[in-house]
């Protein structure tokens, strides 16, 4: 019985392992606690797998355990604000998934380096409410509903913590959006 409940939570959970562990990544900042994010919150979902709503979507109840997950892990470690004046360290993000291809033009994947880690940094920088709506919504593609379910709050604090998550990226973002397009 056991064998059957952990075939059938490893045949769900296989295809979502990419998408849990660029949540983590993007609201941790780096690998290591990103692996560690997905760990918890794997094993997590495994002891509460036979308590799930059957009815609900495995990938979103997974997401919801991840983000979770990375509060807890923020709110045990009370992290303090990134410097957005300190080098960036150099990262394996896949934020480069949104840009074209730099494949044989090294000025092109330099640029694009360049950008994922200030996208990184700045979303680093962002406190952590605001930074989990921006990934949940901007990155993730949840709805505004699903992402007030899965925080437990209401949509209208969804939407305004959006709004100021933007708002505090654009303005962080801006000089290194000006300066690349200066190159052109």
């Amino acid at each position: 019985m056991e064998e059957d409940r952990g075939s059938e939570f490893e045949a769900l959970l296989e295809p979502h392992l990419p998408r849990i562990y660029r949540l983590a990544y993007r609201m941790a900042g780096n690998h290591e606690d990103a692996e560690d994010l997905v760990q918890e919150a794997v094993l997590q979902a495994y002891r509460d797998y036979h308590q799930r709503d059957a009815a609900a979507r495995f990938d979103r109840w997974l997401a919801r355990i991840q983000v979770t997950t990375c509060l807890d892990f923020f709110r045990r470690r009370r992290r303090p604000v990134v410097s957005l004046d300190a080098p960036a360290a150099g990262t394996g993000s896949d934020w480069g998934d949104a840009l074209p291809s730099a494949h044989g033009d090294p000025v092109l994947a330099a640029e694009q380096n360049d950008l994922r880690r200030a996208i990184q940094h700045a979303l680093d920088a962002l406190p952590t409410a605001y930074r989990v709506v921006v990934v949940l919504a901007d990155m993730e593609g949840l709805a505004y509903d699903e992402i007030a379910a899965m925080l437990r709050v209401p949509v209208g604090t969804v939407r305004s913590r959006l709004h100021r998550g933007r708002e505090l990226l654009r303005k962080r973002l801006a000089p290194v959006l000006r300066e690349g397009r200066g190159n052109r």
